[in-house]
């Protein structure tokens, strides 16, 4: 749930998957899993208030540099729903998308923000609202140490 005291300024202007231009101009979530503690590759899957996707996969190749696999896609479902004061977002994602085969006694890293532009809508602004569940005290949101951790019982 987003709280949006200004509905009539939410912005989406990507409409097609995986299009460029999203960040830090349209109102987003990003949702950032790393499956496995002891490995750097992790995904990130944003989503705009339209509901359009933006996903990749971040690995570390031989060399140790980290590279974005943008070509990578989840099956990601989305549906939003707006409201007179906030908007919604439920997203379901496939498990084994992730590499995860099964969420029972596992936990991973993870991380969930928003992105509110300010009106002039580019990126980077100082107007620009970031929140995050894990905070990460950097401008970067890619801080893997910083994410939280989701234990399943």
């Amino acid at each position: 749930v987003n709280d949006e005291p200004e509905m009539s300024n939410l912005k989406a202007g990507v409409f097609k998957r995986d299009g460029k231009g999203m960040w830090g101009t349209d109102d987003t979530i990003e949702i950032f899993i790393k499956p496995k503690e002891k490995s750097k590759d992790y995904y990130q899957i944003m989503i705009n208030s339209a509901g359009t996707v933006w996903d990749a996969r971040y690995v570390v190749d031989k060399q140790g540099k980290m590279k974005s696999d943008v070509n990578w896609n989840a099956n990601v479902e989305v549906k939003v729903k707006k409201g007179k004061d906030k908007w919604i977002m439920e997203v379901k994602i496939p498990l084994a998308d992730l590499g995860i085969p099964n969420l029972r006694g596992t936990s991973f890293r993870a991380n969930f923000n928003r992105v509110r532009p300010g009106p002039e809508r580019r990126w980077p602004s100082k107007k620009t609202e970031l929140s995050a569940w894990s905070p990460t005290y950097v401008p970067s949101s890619h801080t893997l140490d910083r994410f939280g951790t989701i234990v399943f019982k």
